[in-house]
Formats: structure tokens, sequence, C-alpha cells
């Protein structure tokens, strides 16, 4: 046995060691070797890296439910999924401009198999009038001007 140039411990491969598995003469393969494979079993688009930008997120989220309409959505599949940080918070700000959502509680299983309680599940519904929505905008403006 040996460690090689890369810090494995190795056996050698000998004639007279007939019965040595093959798999021995393998070096074992560190923790960082294991987690680059798993990354590029992932499919991942390399090319397009994840904005986490609010505008870019919630136009993530808003694709989303144009091709699964009729689909929820909660936050460990965003996360996992659409790369999508803080999903309230990104449902909240599409409620805002006019887009309508409503929501399910119910018990979902993270990524490590643990049962999270109270976790909502966000359905899209459609979209409010955007007149009636930029006439709020507008006068809430100017309603701190009025003190």
């Amino acid at each position: 046995m040996s460690l090689n140039e890369k810090g494995y411990l190795t056996v050698a491969n000998s004639s007279d060691e007939k019965d040595c598995n093959q798999s021995h003469s393998q070096p074992e393969k560190s923790m960082f070797d294991q987690l680059s494979e798993v990354n590029t079993t992932m499919k991942l688009n390399p090319k397009k890296p994840i904005s986490t930008s609010t505008e870019s997120q919630e136009k993530v989220v808003l694709n989303y439910y144009d091709q699964n309409p009729n689909k929820g959505l909660n936050k460990y599949d965003a996360c996992r999924y659409l790369g999508i940080d803080h999903l309230a918070a990104r449902i909240k700000g599409l409620r805002y401009k006019g887009y309508i959502f409503y929501s399910t509680e119910s018990v979902i299983f993270d990524l490590f198999g643990i049962p999270r309680r109270g976790v909502k599940t966000y359905f899209f519904k459609g979209r409010q009038n955007t007149v009636f929505n930029e006439q709020s905008k507008k006068s809430e403006g100017t309603s701190h001007d009025s003190k």
C-alpha cells in the first residue's frame, strides 16, 4: 500500500497477488470527487445561471405556472427545482402586482425526509384588473403627502 499524488491510499497490483480484489486497486474517491460527480449528474443548465434578483425570480415563478397551470408550488420544490429563495416573498410581490394566488397548508417532506408541518403550497388563480392596481398605487403614493 502507498499514497498516490492526490493523497489516496492505493494497493499495489502485482502478479503474485492473484486473490487481490480489483476494486482495491482503484483509489478511493474523496468527498470532493463524490460531490463533483453528484453535481455533474444534476440536470441544471450551466449556460444560464439562476439569478437571485426579485424580478427574475418572479418571472421564473410565473413561467412555472404558465407551464404547470394546475400544479401547486411549495418552498421546498421552488428551491430544489427552480432555484427560488423565499417563495413567500416572491408570491407577495406578485400579489402586489395584481396576480391572484391561493394557498393550502399541508405536511411536506423536506430534502432530508423530515416531515414539515404547515408548509404552504401556492396555486395560481389569475390576474386582477391592472387599471385598478395602477390607480391604487398612485393613491398610495399621494397619501403620505397629506399628513
